[in-house]
């Protein structure tokens, strides 16, 4: 099993930890452990202040550009993506944006972008989920 594809199963596993409905729960935490970490990859146990735990596996490059993975107990995953330079202001934005792996064919998503961020969230099922992690386990290069 390649690295990248058991990064995926423990941030699925992991999203069995109880953590709140709460809305955008999981891009406000106050502390984090790092559970594993190799090469570019980071998979974060994320504690809130109000005493929630998140999961979150994370990749990022020289330019300065953040690839993330949230995993919520209620069932829910959030794709995000950022960056410092970006300035999307204070409202929240209904954005679709394509992601490529590899150049192996563009993904359409629909999420919304605010601040510096680009996100989805996707409730499962979705068979689509599943092939998406599947080729960012086994990619290298992941185009927005």
């Amino acid at each position: 099993m390649s690295f990248l594809k058991s990064i995926s199963a423990i941030v699925l596993s992991v999203g069995l930890l109880p953590v709140s409905a709460q809305a955008e729960v999981w891009d406000n935490w106050s502390s984090f452990d790092t559970l594993y970490s190799r090469g570019y990859w980071r998979l974060d146990l994320n504690q809130h202040a109000n005493g929630v735990q998140s999961c979150e596996s994370r990749t990022s490059n020289n330019e300065g550009y953040v690839f993330n993975l949230f995993t919520i107990s209620d069932g829910r995953y959030v794709i995000q993506f950022e960056n410092e330079e970006w300035s999307f202001g204070d409202q929240e934005l209904n954005q679709d944006f394509e992601v490529e792996i590899d150049r192996r064919g563009a993904w359409n998503i629909s999420g919304t972008k605010t601040g510096n961020k680009i996100r989805t969230v996707v409730e499962p099922p979705s068979e689509g989920l599943t092939r998406f992690f599947d080729e960012v386990a086994r990619g290298l290069t992941l185009y927005l």
